[in-house]
């Protein structure tokens, strides 16, 4: 089941690069295990809205291997991180004030958890 659509996953400037059929995939089975809605607040970035939002350089959204997702509660959190391990990513960074948490992949990468307050 696809959950998401090319304009919730896609860079907000309108240029139309969206995220990898993998991390789609992942995202999809992320959400069917929740059980509930996730919201994406930033997928893709081309490298110009990457740098309107202040994003690292090295981003996995300029990849398209990344989303950042709503929380509202500790027990989306929870659930969000259990099942987003489960599906495959592995750079967690929790922006908890913020309400949101970043979903990122890479083969070449150690897996990351890290709180970004």
């Amino acid at each position: 089941m696809n959950y998401f659509d090319k304009k919730e996953t896609s860079c907000r400037c309108g240029c139309g690069y969206d995220i990898q059929d993998r991390t789609r995939a992942m995202l999809n089975k992320t959400r069917e295990a929740c059980g509930f809605p996730l919201i994406v607040n930033s997928g893709a970035r081309c490298e110009s809205w990457n740098l309107k939002q202040a994003g690292a350089k090295q981003s996995d959204h300029l990849k398209g291997l990344a989303c950042d997702i709503q929380f509202k509660t500790n027990e989306q959190l929870f659930k969000i991180i259990k099942y987003a391990i489960q599906s495959g990513f592995n750079r967690l960074f929790l922006y908890g004030e913020k309400g949101f948490i970043h979903l990122g992949y890479g083969n070449n990468k150690e897996n990351i958890f890290e709180v970004k307050e």
